[in-house]
């Protein structure tokens, strides 16, 4: 006989969960391949368009100098103008945190240390759970 009839061979038990399973894997791997991909391209086109604008910032704003002394001056001027602007807030601001501090009994002050604290207390547990159980550094 030129041909013979062989039987059918049955996989092993458990073959079709575990070849769903590899062809699950294979699919999550290529998506984040594919997301990782994405990111850097995203990264790649933002950074490539910030670089861009800066650019042609710089060539606009160099080529309307027509001496240093100009550059120093109108910077000179931008810091004097906010620090007078945060002069003037201050002077605003204080007298009316002073009222407040005043009209404020102490028990409503004593409550809002006591929550700040205990806030501040719950997110260092939180912030404290998820590294220690995930083993993530920070």
């Amino acid at each position: 006989m030129v041909f013979e009839e062989r039987s059918f061979v049955l996989p092993e038990p458990g073959f079709t969960h575990r070849w769903q399973l590899r062809i699950a894997e294979e699919l999550n791997a290529e998506k984040a391949k594919q997301q990782l991909r994405s990111t850097w391209m995203f990264l790649g086109a933002t950074t490539g368009a910030a670089f861009l604008v800066l650019l042609i910032l710089s060539i606009r704003f160099f080529s309307s100098i027509q001496n240093p002394t100009e550059v120093f001056i109108s910077s000179v001027t931008f810091v004097a103008g906010i620090l007078n602007m945060t002069e003037t807030i201050q002077k605003a601001l204080f007298p009316l945190l002073e009222v407040i501090v005043l009209s404020v009994p102490t028990l409503w002050w004593l409550f809002l240390v006591l929550s700040a604290i205990l806030l501040t207390m719950v997110l260092m547990f939180s912030i404290f759970r998820v590294v220690r159980t995930r083993r993530v550094s920070l």
